[in-house]
């Protein structure tokens, strides 16, 4: 997951009506605030990254912030799965945790700075850096106001989360799974289960270990659809916004060719994104 910056900056055309300043995109409240949120992955970490929130000339927010009236906060979304989960923070740099097993897709992250108790507060336009419009003006921020939002992220996920679907066939024998790839609108492996192997990729348990080591197989797999029927020269082939991730992935954070590679192999691309997990326990001298 490369570094992402997004920078919020705002103009002076536009103030919402609302009953209190914030500071985002297209609202005025701030006219010289920015709200600044970087990315960047967690080491040995699958399903985490770290938020940097950075707030600019909006000495108002950073205040409520700082006297723990408010705290940096991300919603964590899958409009698939209707999972909505707010994780926040009394620090600027967050790490934000996910499990893939509650998704139905790659989730979306809205980094934003809330309120954690109502506050009632006088606004002076040269104190606290608003447009001269809400100078003077007593308001409430309720608890759980969204004092400052960023865009909505969505992260390329390089576990392949995005690109796969797990779907349940009886006509498969127990254990046994089949990958197909479907391409009509969105770009998906489709893994066929039977109906066994797909309840325990949803619940492993306790069991991560062995469900990490089936995803291999099946990622090996995608691979290897990938590199006999998604060459770049076929038009139309992996110029797909996710496939293009994808291979930008394996060439910049691994150092590794695409599938377009006549040297490239499956199982080395797949355990790079999924690497086996050997503990000193799983080790014996012969």
């Amino acid at each position: 997951m490369a570094p992402n910056n997004n920078i919020i900056k705002t103009g002076y055309n536009d103030i919402r009506i609302q009953q209190y300043p914030t500071l985002e995109e297209g609202n005025d409240a701030f006219p010289d605030s920015e709200y600044r949120v970087s990315s960047s992955p967690i080491k040995g970490e699958d399903h985490g990254m770290e938020l940097h929130h950075e707030l600019h000339n909006a000495g108002l927010i950073r205040n409520f912030v700082e006297k723990k009236m408010a705290a940096y906060a991300c919603a964590v979304s899958s409009p698939r799965s209707a999972f909505r989960q707010l994780q926040t923070s009394k620090v600027a740099s967050q790490k934000i945790h996910w499990n893939p097993c509650q998704l139905a897709e790659t989730p979306y992250f809205t980094p934003m700075i809330v309120g954690v108790k109502k506050i009632e507060h006088t606004l002076e336009t040269e104190r606290d850096g608003v447009h001269p419009f809400w100078n003077g003006k007593r308001v409430t921020f309720p608890k759980g106001a969204r004092l400052a939002q960023g865009p909505v992220l969505k992260l390329f996920d390089a576990e392949m989360h995005s690109l796969l679907t797990l779907v349940m066939d009886e006509k498969l024998k127990p254990g046994q799974f089949l990958v197909k790839v479907s391409n009509n609108a969105d770009f998906r492996f489709k893994v066929h289960c039977h109906p066994d192997l797909h309840s325990f990729m949803q619940a492993p348990g306790d069991r991560h270990d062995k469900r990490r080591d089936i995803m291999i197989h099946m990622v090996t797999a995608c691979f290897h659809l990938l590199k006999k029927d998604y060459p770049e020269d076929i038009e139309g082939g992996w110029s797909i916004k996710y496939l293009e991730a994808l291979a930008e992935e394996l060439e910049k954070r691994y150092d590794y060719i695409n599938w377009n590679d006549p040297e490239f192999h499956p199982e080395i691309a797949s355990t790079l994104l999924y690497p086996h997990r050997i503990s000193s326990s799983d080790t014996t001298n012969d």
